[in-house]
């Protein structure tokens, strides 16, 4: 066996996020509906897990522009490893269905 050659996700407080949401546009929408002020004023805090986030209008508008749906497609065609999916039962804040997508 090979080490892995790479991880789609982030970590948060301790917390290992794999690729969820399954698409940008998606966590933008989750972004901008923890703090409206975003929006409004271009910038706004958002708590995630324990951390507080400055998160701008321009990160919004980014992650709204990137086809993450088209390279992840390209990714997974790629992927020659088992892969695992672990999903919260008490998650409230991405719903499983994004983690679902990530297997096409």
């Amino acid at each position: 066996y090979a080490a892995e050659q790479a991880a789609i996700g982030h970590v948060l407080s301790g917390v290992i996020t794999l690729a969820a949401p399954a698409d940008t546009a998606h966590l933008a929408d989750i972004l901008s509906s923890k703090s409206p002020r975003i929006e409004a004023e271009g910038s706004g805090e958002v708590t995630i897990g324990v951390q507080d986030f400055t998160i701008t209008r321009h990160m919004l508008e980014n992650f709204r522009s990137i086809d993450f749906q088209g390279r992840l497609r390209n990714a997974r065609a790629q992927w020659q490893v088992p892969h695992l999916l672990i999903h919260s039962l008490t998650d409230q804040t991405v719903d499983i269905s994004q983690g679902l997508e990530l297997f096409g």
